[in-house]
């Protein structure tokens, strides 16, 4: 028995759904027996904390806080825009449906099947704005932190929790910048929709081979690791650390 077009549409919504629950757990299962850019960044922004409560002067740090915040900022208002161009589209649905008969592959997607990925879109990208703009506010939270940060010299163990409690919350930030970012990786994952629902489960499992070998294969995640074996007086984190704050 044949599916018809909206079971696969809806077979497609679940396979999505699932790769974006199913991503973190196959991130921090690999982080168990291979170190990766997160975990191996919590350690350097530990690190980076810890330098700066041995300093007075600190205005390079706000200056490098000004130009992530900037960052972060630019991805917010963009997610804007493309809301509200999901949204006109979402309003001519019905005229997509005939534009979108000239590069479908096989049956042209019906009124209703554009709607949902429309939706799905839609639903992916506000989440995205949510996520930056948490990511500023975590970043100006910071900010106050390094602002209010007591001058040297410190009590060795006030020291260290303040740098392990810095730390932690710049890596909080990022890791809701990361999911921000992977917002979009998955939506341009999920424009496959349009030319065949099938196509989904292809993109789908690409973007995840393609974010996985990034964050522990790549040649950036070796010159990071390889950076922090030669800061000796910090430790890598255990994994269960870094997952607690995605």
């Amino acid at each position: 028995m044949s599916l018809g077009p909206s079971a696969v549409d809806v077979l497609m919504l679940v396979w999505l759904f699932l790769c974006w629950l199913g991503y973190p757990r196959l991130v921090a299962l690999i982080g168990r027996r291979r170190t990766s850019i997160d975990l191996d960044m919590l350690a350097i922004r530990r690190a980076w904390m810890d330098s700066l409560l041995h300093r007075d002067f600190r205005v390079p740090d706000t200056m490098l806080m000004g130009q992530i915040i900037q960052s972060v900022s630019f991805f917010a208002s963009g997610t804007i825009i493309v809301v509200g161009a999901l949204v006109g589209a979402l309003a001519r649905a019905d005229s997509l449906t005939a534009f979108s008969k000239g590069f479908a592959l096989g049956v042209p997607p019906s009124p209703a099947s554009i709607r949902l990925v429309l939706l799905t879109l839609l639903a992916i990208f506000i989440y995205a704005f949510f996520k930056f703009t948490w990511t500023i506010r975590q970043y100006n939270y910071c900010v106050a932190m390094i602002g209010a940060a007591p001058m040297p010299p410190l009590d060795a163990e006030r020291h260290t929790r303040l740098a392990e409690a810095m730390g932690r919350s710049l890596t909080s930030a990022s890791m809701s910048f990361n999911t921000g970012l992977r917002c979009y990786y998955f939506a341009f994952a999920a424009l496959a929709w349009f030319l065949h629902p099938l196509l989904v489960l292809v993109t789908t499992l690409l973007t995840m081979t393609m974010l996985i070998r990034r964050q522990f294969y790549s040649e950036v995640a070796s010159n990071i690791s390889a950076v922090l074996a030669e800061f000796r007086q910090v430790e890598r984190p255990e994994p269960d650390r870094l997952k607690r704050l995605m």
